[in-house]
């Protein structure tokens, strides 16, 4: 609230020399500041997606050679055709990725900035 006041001060300035450096310096802290947030934002993004998908590479190796390791009598099952364990690959670690990209980045700027 402190820093509206001085820029509502400083354009009022009677001053028009004083008044247009004082503006144009608070006008450039403004894109400084935005274009602070746009290199966090863009490094944000960068960061948890390479996260969400060498995680979900991990789980889609994992899983696939768990279900490579069952026996033959196991596919047998109705649980457990070709179409269903494609499908529960496939969209259960889609889940997981979103997790990881989506959720964790949101739960940890409001763990550590608040509820703004």
């Amino acid at each position: 609230m402190y820093c509206v006041a001085r820029i509502i001060v400083a354009m009022y300035d009677p001053n028009p020399s004083t008044q247009r450096s004082e503006t144009l310096d608070y006008a450039l802290s403004f894109i400084a500041l935005g274009a602070a947030f746009l290199a966090a934002e863009c490094l944000k993004l960068g960061y948890f997606g390479t996260a969400g998908e060498m995680m979900t590479e991990y789980l889609r190796k994992t899983s696939f050679a768990a279900v490579l390791r069952q026996e033959m009598g196991w596919f047998d099952e109705e649980d457990n055709n070709s179409a269903v364990l494609t499908t529960r690959l496939q969209n259960d670690v889609a889940q997981i990725h979103n997790i990881v990209t989506l959720v964790t980045p949101s739960l940890l700027r409001l763990l550590l900035c608040g509820d703004d």
